[in-house]
């Protein structure tokens, strides 16, 4: 996988297991929910978190029992691979973190598959199950909240807000002259 080695700009790399995340995130909301609606709101999480950390996502979703060939997107530069047919996303994976860390670029998975934790930390890489991960979410989304808050409290609501007193003085002077 090479080519996907060539992408990699960063020397960290976020490697999630689509479904087992998805699954954690979610626990009993997807069975009134399309797993593709599911799919979306998860890559949307993804793409803030990837936006506010700088870190760069690989999302990997596991299209075992589904015929057709594997499929890669890149949605505002976060990683989406469907494996093929007959392919694991553990199997795509841990070919993804062996070529990574071996390239000396930092790993870290996000699985709660002991297996999968077991096999990332012995190639060296960073394994993060995604009860963790998930706070990670939370936590990143606070930040963003607190962060637009911030700034709606800077720049303030209306123009007398965001100017200092004198200007405002005269502006209000000169549109009170020009009334009477």
């Amino acid at each position: 996988m090479k080519w996907l080695n060539k992408g990699i700009t960063g020397k960290e790399v976020l490697i999630i297991d689509g479904y087992n995340f998805l699954y954690g995130y979610f626990k009993e909301k997807t069975k009134d929910r399309e797993l593709t609606e599911l799919r979306e709101e998860i890559i949307n999480k993804l793409l803030e978190y990837q936006k506010f950390t700088g870190e760069k996502v690989i999302l990997v979703f596991d299209a075992y029992r589904v015929k057709g060939s594997w499929k890669l997107e890149n949605v505002d530069g976060l990683e989406i691979i469907y494996t093929k047919f007959g392919q694991t996303a553990d199997a795509l994976i841990e070919r993804l973190v062996k070529e990574l860390t071996e390239s000396h670029v930092r790993v870290t998975v996000v699985t709660s598959d002991y297996t999968q934790q077991q096999f990332v930390m012995g190639k060296g890489a960073i394994r993060k199950s995604s009860r963790e991960f998930i706070e990670d979410i939370k936590n990143t989304e606070n930040k963003i909240s607190d962060k637009i808050r911030k700034n709606k409290g800077d720049l303030g609501n209306t123009l007398s807000d965001r100017i200092d007193k004198n200007t405002l003085k005269t502006l209000k002077n000169r549109f009170s002259l020009k009334k009477g």
